[in-house]
């Protein structure tokens, strides 16, 4: 439970954003940092008294130096408090929780679920997920649409379709909307590819799967819209996506894709049995 002030903080905060206001950010604000640096700083007392003599500092920057190429990124609680590059933070964060995870993984589990409190206490805009950072535009989308669809695709079978919606959020986090599109039609494609379907491009694979009553009548109404969106998605990829660097889209055109093509995958690999309603038909 908060202390007064910081309940006090939160309330006013909900009642701003009841009111149309937004306070979602891709920086992570002084106080934020501070909780994060004492967390830190808890456990890595902890792995100096009980993980057999460990340094969790020098795992860290290890693990940092091979990962980015950089020995000064901060390793330290209080060098990760005065780090002022938001994908070097993070980077440093997933390195702690990837070593905590190597040695207690109970650890690893309390401090990603303590950060991702303090990121939506602090309106930070991005979430750990299995110790890995991706954005969200929606904190109700990416609860609904973008984790649910990560953790379905951690699978073997889904593994080429996980890496592209992934890396469809990173290319957001980085500011290539291009780029991103093109990763979330990948996503969606490998998608309809896992599920048996034909096609060398996602509209034969989307008629396949009409033909597979992957899609049902009874989803006709809503499946004309989003096929209309993947035809368009699926023409962009070749006019403003990997091949022209100049792209015409606009982030909100990359958050667009992620959320319809997370929605559709989770559609798509739902096993729910549905009920007929006339014969030979689902709904």
């Amino acid at each position: 439970m908060p202390l007064f002030a910081e309940r006090k903080r939160l309330a006013e905060l909900s009642e701003r954003e009841e009111n149309g206001e937004s306070f979602w950010t891709s920086d992570i604000p002084r106080p934020a940092r501070v909780k994060i640096a004492s967390l830190w700083a808890m456990v890595d007392q902890e792995a100096q008294e009980g993980w057999d003599f460990y340094d969790l500092g020098r795992e860290i920057q290890f693990t940092l130096c091979t990962d980015l190429g950089d020995d000064s990124a901060p390793w330290r609680p209080g060098d990760w408090q005065i780090c002022d590059d938001t994908p070097v933070c993070l980077s440093a964060l997933e390195a702690l929780m990837r070593v905590a995870k190597r040695q207690r993984v109970n650890v690893a589990e309390f401090l990603e679920e303590a950060i991702n409190a303090i990121f939506v206490a602090h309106r930070v805009a991005f979430k750990s997920i299995d110790c890995e950072f991706v954005p969200f535009e929606s904190d109700a989308l990416h609860h609904d649409v973008v984790e649910p669809t990560l953790r379905l695709l951690v699978t073997e079978k889904h593994k080429d379709a996980h890496a592209s919606f992934l890396a469809a959020l990173k290319q957001i986090a980085a500011g290539d909307a291009g780029n991103a599109i093109t990763d979330a039609g990948s996503a969606l494609q490998h998608v309809l590819e896992d599920l048996g379907c034909n096609g060398n491009a996602l509209g034969p694979l989307w008629k396949d799967a009409k033909k597979r009553r992957l899609v049902t009548a009874h989803d006709q109404n809503l499946l004309s819209g989003i096929s209309a969106f993947v035809d368009w998605a699926s023409a962009d990829r070749s006019t403003t996506g990997d091949a022209h660097k100049n792209s015409t889209a606009s982030i909100a055109d990359a958050w667009l894709m992620v959320h319809v093509t997370g929605a559709l995958i989770l559609r798509l690999t739902d096993t729910t049995p549905r009920a007929a309603t006339t014969e030979g038909e689902l709904t």
